[in-house]
């Protein structure tokens, strides 16, 4: 029976496995150099990505963070988004997966001045009242947000870094109380410091109330700019929050389907959020 000749891009490929292969038996030290370099890069490329990983792992400035989910949201497209302040609203009210109440948090550019200073720019977070406590973390001095901070209308607090409070208040504890403006106009008293190396996320060096951020307790379902943070008890997974969420967004899903009709919740843990899935 006569062969059957072979496809063209399987001929191709062949073609250029025998060329490779005369290329290396021609010049077998090269060759060996080659395969060292690769290997060595490899080696070097599988370690550094172990050792950043573990690093980010040890870093994270807040107890068990393994223990922390972050929740977003997909559409029917398939594309990620935050959650809105009401669907955050309904998902804390009616969730009991979480070890007490979930949390949110808005990243932002906020800017502060004082005693008649040049306003500086600091990258800083909008946070729902219990978003320290969802991480375990207390301010070194001073005392975190209340439920009485986080409502609208209520007397405009802010919690700053360490780095903020050495570099502009010489690391004194009469920064308590001092009065900053923000965004060039809401006058907010400093209420605590967080701890040194507490940046979270990322290079957040100022904590606002989330109820502080313009327009935040009117934005409608479709404005989806909060990211949710939960803790998880003990014995319960990922899974778990996702097989409990996903019902109560159907049933938004059914309230208003103008806005919330095939939003999932999308959920992952604060290693996968932050680390890009290494962890």
């Amino acid at each position: 029976m006569p062969r059957r000749p072979s496809p063209p891009a399987l001929a191709d490929l062949a073609a250029d496995l025998r060329f490779a292969w005369r290329t290396l038996a021609r010049d077998r030290w090269f060759s060996a150099g080659a395969i060292l370099t690769l290997a060595l890069a490899m080696g070097v490329a599988n370690t550094t990505f172990i050792f950043t990983c573990a690093t980010l792992m040890r870093d994270l400035p807040f107890e068990r963070p393994e223990r922390v989910a972050i929740v977003r949201t997909l559409d029917g497209r398939g594309r990620d988004g935050g959650v809105s302040y009401p669907d955050f609203e309904d998902f804390r009210r009616d969730s009991r997966v979480f070890d007490g109440r979930a949390a949110a948090f808005a990243i932002s550019t906020i800017s502060l001045g004082r005693d008649g200073a040049v306003p500086e720019q600091f990258d800083g977070l909008y946070v729902a009242a219990d978003t320290f406590t969802v991480l375990r973390v207390k301010p070194v001095i001073g005392r975190d947000f209340s439920a009485a901070d986080d409502r609208p209308g209520a007397e405009a607090v802010a919690i700053i870094g360490s780095n903020i409070w050495k570099s502009r208040y010489a690391a004194g504890r009469d920064v308590l109380g001092r009065k900053v403006s923000v965004n060039g106009a809401t006058p907010a008293t400093i209420i605590g410091v967080m701890p040194d190396g507490f940046r979270f996320v990322d290079t957040t060096d100022v904590w606002l109330p989330l109820s502080q951020m313009p327009g935040s307790t009117r934005q409608r379902r479709e404005a989806r700019g909060l990211l949710m943070i939960g803790r998880l008890p003990d014995g319960i997974d990922l899974d778990r929050v996702r097989s409990e969420l996903s019902p109560l967004a159907a049933n938004l899903a059914a309230t208003y389907p103008e806005t919330n009709k095939e939003v999932r919740p999308l959920v992952n843990s604060f290693y996968e959020a932050y680390n890009g899935g290494c962890c």
